[in-house]
C-alpha cells in the first residue's frame, strides 16, 4: 500500500496463534479476523482460517491492534482485546450449545411466528446477530432443546433489535429459566436488565454451573422502550443466544419418549429412544401410571427401547 508511511515498514510481522474450545480440542475452519481488516471490500484483509490442527498465522505490519475476532459456526464468538504483531495468541472459542449448526432446535414458542417474514424464532440460534426473533410484547416466551443434557457454565445474549424496528424493541427485561425435560423449569438466576449499550454484542446473562440442562426458556419481559410511535410500543426482538458447556463435563445421554400403542385396560407398549452421547450405554426404564405422578417402573428391552 503506497499511501501507508513509509516508518511502518513492510508488513511481514507475522501474528500466530491456536484456536481451541473449551474442551482442549483444536478447532479447524475458524475465521481469525482483525477488526477492522476482516470484512471483503474495506481495504488490506487481516485475516487468516484455522488449518486442520487449529492454527492460524497472519501477516501485518508492526504494532497493536485493539481487537481481534474469532468466530465458527457452532462456536460462542471470542474477541481478543490488544493484540499485537508480532506475536501469539492462545484463544478458546467455545462450544454454542444453543446453535442449530450444532442440533439446538426451537422446541416451543409463544406470541406470532414471524419466520415468513426473516423475524422467526429460529433468528434465536442461528449464529447470526442480524437475524433476529421478533415478537409482540406481553411477555413472550421460546424454548431451546439443547439437544442433550449439558452442564452449563454460561448464557450470553445479544439483544438487538432487527426486522425493521428501531432499537426500542431491542430486549429490556428478560428471565431465564431451565429444566432436564420439556417441563418443571426452574430460574437460572435473577431476571436480566440490558440497555442499549448491550445491543449488537454478546452480553453474559449466567455464569457459574447448573448441571443436566437440556431445555433453555428465554421470557423477553419487556423492550428497552415503550414509547409511543416507537417500535417498542408493539414488539420485542433478541438478536441471538448461547450456551457454553462446562470445561471437561460429559454430555448426558439424549432420551426422547416415543408414542404409546395398544394401549388397553391392562398394558400398552411404550417407545422411545435414548442416545448415550459418548457416554457408557445406560440403564433405560419407563416410568408409567394413571397420573402424570406415574408411580411404576418397568425395564426396556430392545434397541430402540
Amino acid at each position: 500500500d503506497e499511501s501507508r508511511p513509509a516508518e511502518l515498514g513492510t508488513a511481514d510481522k507475522l501474528l500466530t496463534g491456536v484456536v481451541e474450545d473449551e474442551d482442549g480440542v483444536r478447532v479447524a475452519g475458524a475465521h481469525v479476523g482483525i477488526a477492522g481488516h476482516d470484512t471483503d471490500g474495506l481495504g488490506a484483509q487481516l485475516t487468516d482460517e484455522t488449518d486442520g490442527e487449529g492454527r492460524f498465522e497472519i501477516r501485518g505490519y508492526a504494532g497493536t491492534h485493539p481487537l481481534m475476532r474469532v468466530r465458527k459456526a457452532g462456536h460462542a464468538e471470542r474477541r481478543e482485546p490488544d493484540v499485537t504483531f508480532p506475536g501469539t495468541r492462545h484463544v478458546v472459542l467455545p462450544r454454542d450449545w444453543a446453535s442449530t449448526a450444532r442440533g439446538a432446535s426451537v422446541e416451543a414458542f409463544t406470541g406470532p411466528d414471524n419466520t415468513a417474514v426473516g423475524c422467526g424464532p429460529g433468528g434465536l440460534i442461528d449464529d447470526s446477530s442480524t437475524t433476529v426473533w421478533g415478537t409482540t410484547v406481553g411477555g413472550q416466551s421460546i424454548v431451546v432443546d439443547l439437544g442433550a443434557p449439558v452442564d452449563v457454565a454460561a448464557v450470553e445474549i445479544d439483544p438487538g433489535a432487527g426486522c425493521g424496528d428501531d432499537d426500542t424493541a431491542a430486549l429490556g427485561q428478560a428471565e431465564l429459566q431451565v429444566a432436564t425435560g420439556p417441563s418443571g423449569f426452574s430460574a437460572l438466576g435473577p431476571a436480566l436488565a440490558f440497555d442499549e449499550a448491550d445491543i449488537g454484542r454478546m452480553t453474559p446473562a449466567f455464569s457459574g454451573t447448573r448441571e443436566a440442562v437440556r431445555y433453555v426458556r428465554l421470557v423477553a419481559t419487556a423492550p428497552q422502550g415503550s414509547e409511543p410511535d416507537t417500535s417498542g410500543e408493539q414488539f420485542v426482538d433478541v438478536a441471538e443466544l448461547q450456551v457454553v458447556k462446562t470445561s471437561g463435563s460429559a454430555l448426558g445421554p439424549t432420551a426422547d419418549t416415543g408414542p404409546a400403542t395398544a394401549v388397553g385396560p391392562s398394558g400398552a407398549t411404550l417407545t422411545g429412544t435414548v442416545a448415550p452421547n459418548g457416554g457408557a450405554a445406560p440403564q433405560v426404564i419407563f416410568e408409567y401410571g394413571t397420573s402424570t405422578a406415574y408411580g411404576s417402573v418397568v425395564a426396556a428391552g430392545g434397541s430402540p427401547a
